[in-house]
């Protein structure tokens, strides 16, 4: 029930630092939720909230399974990542869930006023990582004007979002 009631937050922290890999967010919630149930027995609470206490254990798995999969990663593709700043925004990302999830019931909100045209665009994009010439090809354009459509929806987004956000009082 817990895991239920916060899989977003975890799935969440999780996307942050692999944005366009849904597979490998996927793939590491469930190595999370395996780690944690062998080390179920390890884990004590000494606050008056066991479930957050729980929850932040729990990311913290996240946290290090997403850490080695990144540095492994790393070896295999002989790409450079920043740990230290991956480090902040999790940091980050941890410490001010509230305001995560704002943006994020923002963002959605946002998406659904969007065009059906436009959110499967954002989908191809963002979702399934597709490149703008995939998403040319699929669509019958140009790459660069799904570039150029990309960039005016990232900016309507932005506008929208802000607003909505400054609704919210954030």
């Amino acid at each position: 029930m817990l895991i239920a009631r916060h899989e977003r937050r975890i799935r969440g922290f999780i996307a942050t630092m692999l944005p366009f890999d849904r597979g490998a967010v996927d793939d590491l919630i469930q190595t999370t939720y395996l780690v944690a149930w062998r080390k179920l027995p390890e884990f004590r609470f000494e606050g008056e909230t066991p479930d957050e206490e729980a929850v932040r254990w729990i990311i913290a798995i996240a946290r290090f399974e997403t850490f080695n999969h990144l540095r492994s990663r790393k070896k295999v593709l002989h790409a450079e990542f920043d740990e230290e700043l991956l480090v902040q925004v999790a940091d980050e990302q941890a410490s001010d869930w509230e305001s995560f999830e704002a943006r994020w019931r923002a963002f959605a909100g946002c998406v659904k006023k969007l065009e059906p045209f436009q959110q499967e665009v954002i989908r191809m994009r963002f979702g399934a990582g597709m490149s703008h010439k995939e998403i040319g090809e699929r669509l019958g354009k140009l790459p660069n004007t799904i570039a150029a459509r990309l960039s005016r929806i990232r900016r309507s987004l932005e506008l929208c979002i802000g607003t909505s956000l400054e609704s919210e009082g954030y």
